[in-house]
This record gives C-alpha cells, structure tokens and sequence, in this order.
C-alpha cells in the first residue's frame, strides 16, 4: 500500500525556480542578445521589467562602427538612419544583430509567429530593408499589437489600479497646497537655521516647536491654504509627522548637495572631514568643500550631517588668502621662539610663579630641595625640585609642542606654501617669483603634465608683463582679488596654466586650517 501512498516527487525546474526570484531591474542587460525571455522572470515583476526597458527605449548605439559583411558579391551593413525610419528598432553590437524591443517584451503573449527572426534569432540580411517593414505589418499585426500594449503599459492612467485610485482635480490642487505650505515651512527654517520640534507637540500644548507654529501662520495668513492643512486635512494625510518633516528636510539636503556638485563641475576642489560629538554624545559628521567658482570667485560649503539627517549652511571666503603669507613668517618664527623658550625660558616661568605665590601669600616651594613624588613617598629619586619641573616637567611639555609642531608643518609644507607666495599680486607682483611657481606646479603631478610644464614656463613671463602693466591689477590685496580679476577681464583664457595654478592654490583650505588653528591654539 506504501507505494500508492507515496508522495510524487517535485517536478519544478530550474526555469521554475529562476521565475520566483526578484531580480534589481537596474540591472538588466542593455545589449538585446543578452536579454533572457520575459516568461522566465518572476509573473509579480514581468510589467515592471517591460517598463524598465521601455523607459531605457530601444538599444541604439548610433556612434558605433558597424561591420561590413558580403551578401551576393557585395559589402553589407547595417544602416544608422534605420533607426530613425524605425524606431522599434534596436542592434546588438556582440552579434551585429537587429531585433524588435516590443515583440521581444510581448513575445509570450501569443501570437507571434514569425517574429522570430526580430527578436530571438536577430535580424541579419542587411541588404533586405524591406523585411523590415514587412515585419511591422498590417494594423492588425503582431508587431502593431505589441506597440498598443507597450503604449498601455507605460501610460498609468490605463491601469485598473491606477483607475481605483484616481482623484479628482479638486483632491489634486488640495494635497498639491498641504504639501507646498510644510514645503516652505521647513525652507524657512533651514536658512534661518532654526529648530524644528517643541518638547510637547500635543493638541493641549501652547507651545508646539516652530515647525507646527510657523504652519499654523501660514495658515491664518491664507484661508484657502487653512483649509487644508492640520485639523481640516485627513488624520492620514496631514503631512506633519516627524517622519515627513525628516524627508523634507533630506529632499532639501539632496537639492542642496546637487547644485553644489553641479557647481563645481569637474574643477579642483578642497575637502575637509571631521566629527564630533553633541551635547547627547551623538557623533555629527562635517563636510566642506571650498572651490574657484566660474567667476574667479572663491566659495565655501559647509555640509553638516547628524543622525542621518542633513543640514546645509554657506558661507563665502572665511580664510583671508593673507594666510598664506602671514604664515610663512609664522612658522619659522614660532619654530626658533619655541626653541628659546625651552632653553631659556624656564627662569622666567619660575619668576612669574613665585610673584604670584607672594600676592595671594602662597608658601613657595624651594627649588634646592630634594624631589618628592607624593604618590610613593618613599622612593628617593636623588633630584630636586629645579631639575624635576625643569627637565621633566617644562622641556617635556615643550618638545612635544616643538615635535607636532615639526611633524604637521615639515619642509614639504614650509615649501609649498612659499611657493604660493609666489602668486601674491600685492606691491605690483613684488612676490612673483617663476623658479617657485614652476616649483609649485610639480607639487601638483596630477593636475600638470611634463609638456604643460614646459609651456607653464613661457606662460609664466607673459602673464606677468601682463598682469604687471596693466593698471587694473595695481592696487590688488590678495590672490583672491587676482582671480576674480583674472576672470573678469578674460585673462583666465589667455593664461589657463597660470589660472589653474591660482585655483590650486585657492582651494588648498585643509593646510591652512590645521595652520591657523596650530596658531590659535
């Protein structure tokens, strides 16, 4: 009796198995001899394959070199202006193939004898244009039939779903009004910089954070916008949650983002990380990017990140271009009076000590005693008290201060920035100096060729004969003003070697922020 009670075995196939797996549509195969059947792919996804590709339209690669093949005595190829006459159409470049995009999508559907040719076995015979046509049918061809299911498929409205969901103008114009008012709610308090949440946001609350409040004004302010929005909006389509607020704030921070990366081009550019934690130990994460803009113009972005939500600040030109010089001076002066110090200096931090013990009459410690560590007083060290806070106190703090000073300012940043001197218009170009700017360019190896230094090196004379009589950059304060004059008269076209030099030197924020604030510190 077992063998009539037995279970059947699974008959599913591989194809079976392959037909329930959700594929990601962006990444299905452009070349149309590549494509797998649509009846292989899971039923729930097909129409959104058959968009995907129809969205994407028929592969046409009209730049390529399509090759020759010899029909009846006679070089044959496929024609580029066929894909204008028949715009269904679309060529493999692995077989040198055409097919048809909508019998491909709707080849499963029945119906489709003699379309193969267009669209599993491809198309060929180059020298016969009117099997093309003869392909494309009668009205009522299968061919026809799949251009009308492609236009149904890409056109919503044609849906039944979309149809069950239609709204009326009305409904339209009143959510495109609930969106718009929490829209520029959250425009203003972006710029403004200004918190979105109150700390009780219920119905008895009078105080409900700037986000709600501002929205309530704007209600009162227009009755139709009232209208609409909190109370007299649906209870599920009110669009005030923290969520919505977060994606409108993310929607802002994406278009923001964009237009400063559109903003930049493909021009060099600075970038600056750093992170820290707020006062609910929550690690923030910042970004700024400061570039040349196409005016000559140099520009700051500050992108402020915290717990994935984002927001957006700009300012214009923090660092004063002046920097750059002061600093050349700074470093080595700071580098020979730390050295000094440390030499010389204890005396007299051990003298402003002992005036302020006899002020506030504090018992002075005698510095010809012998040491004492207090936490294990009976070890002797056989030192007193002047050697341990000289020596191991006083020169150990010092040296570090004189090692991190070195190792964040070594020679290879001493060098660059006086290099960048060089490019400092003020006193009539009494800076300019071409050994150091040709220097400065071999600091940059992957922003300058070898053939673009040797002709950097006969632009450099022009620019500065150009520069040096000409009246309009006589009286200029900084490498900043240099650039924006540069652009403004057009000379950023005559001396494009020199310019990118000058935007190099512009955008390079990181050093000088380490820079300044090694100094302020």
């Amino acid at each position: 009796m077992e063998k009539y009670l037995k279970r059947k075995a699974s008959s599913s196939t591989g194809n079976n198995d392959a037909s329930n797996n959700v594929i990601d549509v962006n990444d299905l195969p452009w070349d149309p001899s590549e494509r797998t059947k649509i009846i292989i792919y899971n039923p729930n996804q097909r129409d959104e394959i058959r968009r995907q590709y129809l969205v994407r339209g028929p592969f046409q690669p009209r730049g390529h070199i399509f090759p020759t093949k010899v029909i009846g005595a006679k070089g044959r190829r496929f024609v580029v202006t066929w894909f204008d006459q028949f715009q269904w159409l679309e060529y493999s470049v692995k077989v040198d193939r055409a097919y048809c995009l909508p019998c491909y999508l709707f080849r499963d559907q029945g119906g489709n004898h003699g379309i193969e040719a267009f669209v599993a076995e491809g198309f060929n015979s180059w020298s016969k244009k009117d099997r093309l046509m003869h392909h494309e049918g009668e009205v009522n061809s299968f061919h026809h039939k799949a251009l009308k299911k492609c236009e149904d498929l890409v056109n919503q409205n044609q849906s039944i779903v979309i149809a069950l969901r239609k709204q009326t103008e009305l409904m339209k114009t009143e959510y495109h009004m609930r969106l718009n008012a929490p829209v520029e709610v959250c425009r203003y308090l972006l710029e403004n910089a200004l918190r979105f949440r109150g700390n009780n946001e219920s119905e008895k609350s009078m105080y409900k954070g700037l986000f709600l409040g501002t929205l309530k004004l704007i209600g009162r302010t227009n009755g139709e916008t009232e209208k609409v929005i909190l109370q007299n909006a649906p209870k599920n389509n009110q669009l005030t949650s923290p969520k919505i607020q977060k994606d409108l704030v993310t929607c802002f921070a994406e278009e923001v983002l964009k237009g400063v990366i559109g903003e930049i081009g493909d021009d060099v550019f600075a970038l600056l990380v750093d992170e820290s934690s707020d006062v609910s130990r929550k690690e923030q994460m910042a970004v700024v990017l400061r570039f040349v803009d196409k005016v000559g113009v140099v520009q700051e972005r500050f992108v402020f990140k915290k717990d994935f939500s984002a927001f957006f600040m700009s300012w214009i030109h923090l660092l004063k271009d002046e920097d750059i010089l002061e600093a050349i001076d700074l470093i080595g002066t700071t580098k020979g009076q730390l050295q000094m110090l440390r030499e010389n200096g204890f005396d007299q931090v051990l003298e402003k000590c002992y005036s302020f013990c006899d002020k506030h009459k504090i018992v002075k410690l005698d510095m010809a005693e012998a040491y004492v560590n207090t936490k294990s007083s009976r070890k002797r060290m056989n030192i007193n008290n002047q050697h341990y806070y000289n020596y191991d106190i006083f020169n150990t703090v010092l040296d570090m201060q004189i090692r991190e000073f070195g190792d964040r300012f070594g020679e290879i940043s001493s060098d660059l920035l006086q290099n960048m001197a060089a490019l400092n218009p003020r006193n009539s170009f009494s800076q300019f100096n071409k050994s150091s700017l040709l220097k400065l360019s071999h600091m940059y190896p992957r922003d300058f060729e070898d053939k673009e230094r040797i002709i950097l090196e006969h632009e450099l004379d022009i620019y500065y004969h150009s520069v040096y009589n000409d009246v309009r950059f006589a009286n200029l304060n900084g490498i900043a003003d240099l650039a924006r004059l540069m652009v403004a008269t057009r000379k950023h076209l005559s001396h494009p070697l020199v310019y990118r030099l000058l935007k190099l030197t512009l955008v390079f924020l990181l050093q000088l922020l380490l820079l300044k604030d090694a100094f302020r510190r």
